[in-house]
């Protein structure tokens, strides 16, 4: 799964100011009083969401291949129990 985050992360994230240069939507921001220095940590935020939401779904994807071919699931317990030294444990 890292694997396929890492290669979405890369493939995601290089052609996103190129493009925008070649089509000129970059130029039309940077008309707007904006730094240059503010244009790419401004996307950070949205890459981030939109990674984290592909890393969601691609998870959700594993769980559910895995109960299909095994019929598995880890159990739902949260907050998980934690015990004392003095407490038997379930």
């Amino acid at each position: 799964m890292f694997s396929l985050l890492a290669l979405s992360a890369s493939a995601i994230t290089s052609p996103s100011i190129s493009s925008e240069i070649e089509s000129g939507v970059l130029l039309t921001v940077l008309t707007r009083p904006v730094r240059r220095s503010q244009v790419l940590p401004g996307k950070w935020p949205g890459l981030a969401a939109l990674l984290a939401v592909g890393a969601g779904v691609v998870c959700a994807g594993e769980f559910a291949a895995v109960d299909w071919v095994t019929g598995f699931l880890p159990r739902t317990r949260w907050p998980p129990r934690t015990c004392s030294p003095r407490a038997r444990c379930c």
